[in-house]
This record gives structure tokens, C-alpha cells and sequence, in this order.
């Protein structure tokens, strides 16, 4: 029986998985903290929600929240070592800003707008990089994707 040539076989990563923790400040080097926690194996990229704090659990004074891309088999790594919430893109019942706004609509649409907005100016950077895996570019797209989605469905309500 031939042997099958397994050197021309591709296979696909699995897309990142969203991990939202927060950190205690000052945390001046976020990549310098997952690097510190040997993790930068898992968690390819980080999202810092300036402004944001998570009600009934944090304040934006004493701490940041942080979206992280984490491989999906290391996971429960991440977790070990970093607190996180219920990450639903759905109900951003959660995150709160203190920043004063007259942004238009209701303050749910305004949740999204807000982080929307800072994991577009993310991928922007991401992308003007030149350097920044294929892996990590889609996990922005998707991210932007289900919350353009979410957003809709929202205003439509």
C-alpha cells in the first residue's frame, strides 16, 4: 500500500475565541503582562476598552477591561490567570462609560457604538501593521461582523 504524503496537508486554525477580563491599573503594557504570564501562545491579541468599566464589578478608575483573542484549545489556560465575565456581544448589560456623550439613541446602542468603535480603530492598526497573523484579522472581522448584526437587530426593536 502507498504512503500517503501528509506534508502537502493544510490545516486550518481555529478562529479566536473572545476572553473579556479586566486588569488592575496601571497596566501601562498589556502585552507585556500576557508575555509575564507565559501566555502569549494563547492570546494572540488584546482589545483595551478605555472608558468602559463593568457595573456591580469594577471601576474604570482601578481597572480596565480587556477583550482578548485566545485559541480556543488554551482557553482554561487564560483562564487561570486572568478573572473574566460573561462575555455576550448580545447583552453589553455590563459594560458602562462614564465618558458624558450626546451620542444618539439608546444607551444599549450606545454600548455598541462605543466598543464597536474601539475594535474598529483595533483592526485599522491590525491591518496597517503588515505583520499581523491572518488568524487575528479574521477574528476582528467576525467581531465586527456579529456586532454590526447585533446592532441592527437592536435598532430594529
Amino acid at each position: 500500500m502507498p504512503k500517503h504524503d501528509e506534508s502537502n496537508v493544510s490545516v486550518e486554525p481555529e478562529p479566536l475565541e473572545t476572553v473579556r477580563t479586566w486588569l488592575a491599573r496601571p497596566c501601562p503594557d498589556i502585552k507585556a503582562k500576557i508575555r509575564a504570564e507565559g501566555l502569549d501562545d494563547a492570546i494572540l491579541e488584546d482589545v483595551p476598552l478605555e472608558g468602559v468599566y463593568l457595573a456591580d464589578h469594577i471601576s474604570a478608575d482601578s481597572h480596565i477591561v480587556v477583550d482578548l483573542a485566545v485559541v480556543k484549545r488554551e482557553i482554561a489556560r487564560v483562564h487561570n490567570h486572568f478573572d473574566s465575565v460573561p462575555l455576550l456581544l448580545d447583552k453589553l448589560t455590563l459594560i458602562e462609560s462614564n465618558e458624558y456623550t450626546t451620542d444618539p439613541g439608546t444607551p444599549t446602542q450606545r454600548k455598541y457604538r462605543m466598543v464597536h468603535r474601539m475594535y474598529l480603530s483595533r483592526h485599522a492598526k491590525a491591518k496597517q501593521n503588515g505583520k499581523t497573523p491572518k488568524l487575528v484579522l479574521d477574528w476582528y472581522q467576525r467581531s465586527s461582523d456579529d456586532m454590526n448584526l447585533l446592532m441592527m437587530q437592536n435598532c430594529s426593536e
